[in-house]
């Protein structure tokens, strides 16, 4: 899991700073774990990172690719008029713990158990009992339903003030790999085994590097642009303006 902060912003060349981390693929597996991509999940602070990626918001990188995704960030705010007004007039929640995504993710996961009278194990209510390997068939199967249950999803409400992240993709290269511009640590992670490849019957030394580059990917994530988007929701009339225009 990581952070961004302040420190994520330009510099001098003009592009901006961000997360660039290298994702190896190269753990004991069958083919196919091997083969299977990770998922990035970008979430908003305070709300759960979308897992089962019920918001079709997350992204996959298979392995031997090089990535470049950018974000771009909205910030949400309110003025006090906003904020006083009721449930019903503005539509949102006001504390941020209670946005969409946490909203959606727990309704999901109580109807789950309450029609399969079981919860998994990574789940701690004490007075609901842990699903055996057909209950958690039916959980899993009750809970890909209900990521797809539009009314459910439209019973909750993002909150109004908060940070909306958005990935794009920019490049996805297949095998493309500048080992040098990789910087120095890759290179080295690499390279470094060299004392083993004699001991391994991999053929030539080329062939036996890109085997490696096969099953590994390496990820940039930077901010798109400096500067966001800040929208700020008002009420269009308030009370006192009401009574005034009424007399």
């Amino acid at each position: 899991c990581f952070t961004f902060n302040e420190s994520s912003f330009p510099h001098s060349l003009g592009q901006t700073q961000g997360l660039s981390f290298m994702v190896n693929y190269d753990y004991p597996g069958t083919i196919t774990d091997l083969s299977e991509p990770i998922t990035i999940m970008l979430h908003e602070p305070s709300q759960k990172p979308d897992i089962k990626n019920i918001m079709g918001m997350n992204f996959r990188a298979a392995p031997g690719h090089k990535i470049d995704l950018k974000i771009s960030a909205t910030v949400i705010d309110s003025t006090e008029a906003f904020d006083a007004m009721s449930f019903n007039s503005r539509q949102c929640n006001k504390d941020i713990e209670n946005g969409e995504v946490n909203c959606i993710s727990d309704k999901i996961v109580k109807r789950a158990v309450k029609n399969c009278g079981c919860q998994p194990s990574y789940l701690s209510n004490p007075k609901i009992k842990t699903c055996n390997t057909l209950g958690m068939i039916c959980y899993e199967k009750e809970f890909a339903n209900g990521s797809k249950d539009m009314n459910l999803k439209g019973s909750c409400y993002e909150s109004y003030n908060n940070v909306k992240y958005s990935l794009k993709l920019l490049e996805n290269s297949h095998g493309v790999w500048h080992l040098g511009k990789e910087g120095e640590e890759f290179t080295n992670y690499l390279f470094k085994p060299e004392r083993l490849y004699p001991y391994l019957d991999m053929g030539s030394e080329n062939e036996y590097l890109n085997g490696r580059l096969q099953r590994i990917s390496i990820i940039h994530i930077n901010f798109e642009e400096s500067k966001v988007l800040t929208v700020t929701k008002d009420a269009k009339i308030t009370l006192p303006d009401m009574i005034g225009n009424i007399g």
